[in-house]
């Protein structure tokens, strides 16, 4: 099940996924979303997680340290042991180097996107290039001042409890090594309508909607998909459509094993699933899930419409230029991301580093 609960980098979900968490979870989330706090959501690589340990250390992971082993680095030897590839190694050691000679508060710790380093950053006559990821960032010239990384904090952490905060994050106690992209954004959602959506979530039956659970899963991997291969959302209405999903998800499932007990098995789930959509009240459901879907979609794109930013960001083509990756909105119960699926997602989804 969709997870949107606040907790140490767990995987942000799109807003209009909030549907597969919980009712009561969809229903929290669309009915506060006008008082959420706002942050742009920064296309970095690595995520790094760095400050002081429990006992006053300086330390630097990444997302690995969230990890059953976490892998903690307090030099350049930890960074050789714990990481094989020698491009992500050079990369951690420059920035390992930098943070490391900052000066931190005691028992807190941060997690940022790392923008760029004094290798990966370029000027093209105008301004200063770097691209982390997908998305291809340029900051005017007088803006870059010989800085060694860049980095984007958007999280604070404490030794505590290890809740995430996203707010009162100070940098302005990095020095002149360091240039920092400010994340928080006042964005005012209070004219944001989500009334109707809200009702459409409310009147959704509790035990249709847990007998149908099942499919949630296959819903979201069947709408990223459609994504990545045709820059589209699919009409989850169309059960026919999903239908012939279903079977060619399976199919490849049920290739990829040998045992005739397990391919039996799938074919018995596939059997269920596809008997079951002929259902008057599945087709109800999914079409009700389907207009919630949309209409927070409709939302997001006009919670887009409101980024500003003194970092321009780009497409490859240098010509599309993004709302960033997006924001994250959040409160102290939950987060969700704001993120154009049919732009960054669908590049992003189709970026060589990641196929």
């Amino acid at each position: 099940m969709t997870n949107i609960k606040q907790s140490p980098n767990t995987h942000i979900e799109h807003l209009e996924d909030v549907i597969f968490a919980s009712l009561e979870d969809a229903v929290n989330v669309v009915q506060n979303l006008h008082i959420f706090k706002s942050s742009i959501k920064y296309d970095g690589s690595p995520s790094i997680i760095f400050g002081l340990d429990s006992e006053g250390s300086f330390f630097l992971s990444t997302k690995s340290l969230f990890n059953k082993n976490p892998k903690k680095c307090y030099s350049v030897v930890d960074i050789k042991k714990h990481y094989e590839s020698e491009s992500l190694q050079k990369t951690l050691i420059n920035t390992f180097n930098t943070l490391s000679q900052e000066s931190y508060e005691s028992g807190f710790y941060f997690q940022a996107d790392l923008m760029f380093t004094s290798d990966t950053i370029q000027f093209d006559d105008t301004n200063y290039t770097f691209q982390p990821n997908t998305i291809l960032y340029a900051i005017p010239k007088e803006q870059y001042l010989n800085q060694k990384i860049g980095i984007a904090v958007h999280t604070k952490y404490s030794h505590d409890n290890n809740v995430p905060s996203f707010e009162n994050i100070n940098l302005s106690n990095f020095s002149s090594n360091i240039k920092t992209f400010k994340t928080s954004t006042n964005i005012d959602l209070s004219e944001i309508n989500l009334v109707n959506c809200l009702q459409k979530i409310k009147s959704i039956d509790s035990t249709i909607y847990s007998t149908h659970e099942k499919y949630f899963i296959l819903l979201k991997q069947y709408i990223n998909k459609s994504i990545r291969v045709n820059q589209e959302y699919p009409d989850m209405s169309c059960l026919n459509s999903f239908s012939d999903y279903l079977i060619s998800f399976y199919t490849d499932k049920t290739t990829k094993v040998k045992l005739v007990k397990t391919k039996h098995k799938y074919l018995k789930e596939l059997d269920t699933l596809i008997s079951n959509l002929t259902n008057p009240e599945t087709i109800k459901f999914f079409s009700d899930m389907n207009n919630i879907f949309i209409e927070l979609y409709e939302v997001k794109s006009k919670i887009l419409s409101k980024i500003e930013s003194d970092v321009l960001a780009y497409s490859e083509d240098k010509k599309t230029t993004n709302n960033h990756e997006g924001l994250v909105l959040s409160n102290s119960d939950y987060r969700v991301k704001i993120v154009n699926r049919l732009n960054f997602s669908f590049l992003n989804m189709n970026n060589p580093k990641f196929r």
